[in-house]
């Protein structure tokens, strides 16, 4: 009994990750060591409401549109002279094919913030040249409660930033990922822009972007850019290379299938109501509510605690 209320608290403590607790803190991110993203332009998103606030909402961009592009985000880690910001700094690294520079971009992640710091190019000899700000332009402040804003004055821009909603993400072909979302909004001349970014589990960089920008005078808009952005060489089912074989929970056909050596516990929507499911036959379970992303709470091989988010297609 214990053993199982145990099970049930660090269960029900993972899921308030997602559902109910409704701030950010440092601790989503991770520094990147080493990340290559491709970059992709999304197309019609009408049927995703991105203007949504609040905890628990989602975020389905799975049936868009994308035309990938030859161009490769590096994320890197690396130890920066300012000791400040030692051991705390990565850069963006961006890579297009055909061309022998590159544009970079450098960033901190400390305790309390996420700062841009500059930016700059990596020319056709390989050699380094920045542009640092005189002080950093802050992106996030940690512990950001979720509906806060705040202004940055800048010589990057000037903007407010609102951390606007919290929920799950799904990109086409991917699992949902937790995600926050951010809205950016500032002028340029004769232009007011609003700026959605969404940013997912450990990557302090956003995966996707959209850019509005409307005239001025009578807020009519005048162009929207979509940048989406994917792991290279992510899955959205983990798969044993030796037999292809997959391992991790998944749905298909109707029914959730667990692999052998795991032992499924508890099925929660969203809302983190439990959803009671029944054994079909080995490997195979029926649940029985309806239900687009499902929140699986197993036990691995090693009788280890893990989750996994699971979308459901109809």
């Amino acid at each position: 009994m214990k053993a199982l209320l145990s099970l049930m608290l660090t269960a029900l403590a993972v899921f308030s990750q997602i559902s109910a607790q409704p701030f950010l803190n440092r601790e989503f991110f991770t520094i990147p060591k080493a990340i290559s993203l491709q970059k992709y332009i999304g197309n019609d998103i009408s049927d995703v409401d991105i203007a949504k606030t609040g905890i628990g909402i989602m975020w389905d961009f799975s049936e868009i549109s994308l035309e990938m592009l030859d161009v490769v985000y590096d994320l890197q880690s690396f130890p920066d002279p300012d000791a400040r910001f030692t051991n705390n700094t990565f850069r963006m690294i961006a890579k297009e094919g055909g061309s022998t520079s590159s544009a970079v971009e450098v960033y901190s992640l400390m305790d309390g913030l996420l700062l841009f710091r500059g930016l700059g190019i990596i020319d056709d000899n390989g050699r380094l040249e920045l542009d640092i700000f005189n002080s950093p332009f802050k992106l996030m402040r940690f512990p950001w409660f979720i509906g806060e804003s705040f202004f940055e004055d800048h010589q990057f821009r000037s903007s407010t930033r609102t951390l606007s909603a919290k929920g799950v993400l799904i990109l086409p072909g991917e699992q949902g990922k937790q995600a926050y979302k951010f809205t950016e909004t500032f002028s340029e001349g004769n232009t007011d822009f609003v700026e959605h970014s969404w940013f997912i589990d450990s990557i302090p960089y956003p995966i996707i972007t959209i850019r509005d920008a409307f005239l001025k005078e009578d807020s009519s808009l005048l162009s929207r850019s979509i940048d989406v952005f994917k792991q290279k060489n992510a899955m959205s089912i983990e798969t044993d290379e030796s037999n292809g074989q997959e391992f991790l929970p998944h749905y298909a056909h109707g029914y959730i299938h667990i692999p052998k050596g795991i032992t499924l516990q508890h099925i929660f929507n969203l809302h983190g109501e439990r959803i009671p499911f029944e054994q079909v036959t080995e490997g195979q379970f029926l649940f029985s509510q309806s239900s687009r992303t499902l929140f699986i709470v197993y036990l691995n091989a090693q009788q280890q605690i893990r989750t996994q988010i699971i979308q459901v297609i109809q």
